[in-house]
């Protein structure tokens, strides 16, 4: 599955879960956009984590991302745990 398909059927299976959770014209896709674009700049932090310090300013970003993602996931009724680990490990020791 490449990445479009895979993003139309993400986007088809929240849609069906939120119908009607939105108001106010709330654009999930828009919504998912964020996410992923919050997604992959906390994946680039964490790996410069893994490579040295961060700095006080990635540090701020990080959680201002992190508070963010948090936000959004909320609105739409999810959890979200955020690992820290670039490689995709989960945090109870299981494959990743």
């Amino acid at each position: 599955m490449n990445n479009n398909s895979l993003k139309q059927w993400w986007l088809t299976r929240i849609r069906f879960r939120l119908e009607g959770k939105f108001e106010n014209g709330v654009d999930i896709e828009e919504v998912l956009n964020k996410l992923h674009y919050y997604e992959t700049t906390l994946h680039r932090l964490a790996e410069t984590a893994c490579n040295r310090d961060l700095t006080a300013h990635e540090e701020k970003r990080e959680a201002s991302i992190t508070s963010k993602v948090h936000t959004l996931a909320n609105q739409m009724g999810f959890k979200v745990k955020i690992q820290h680990d670039p490689r995709g490990g989960r945090a109870d020791g299981g494959g990743g």
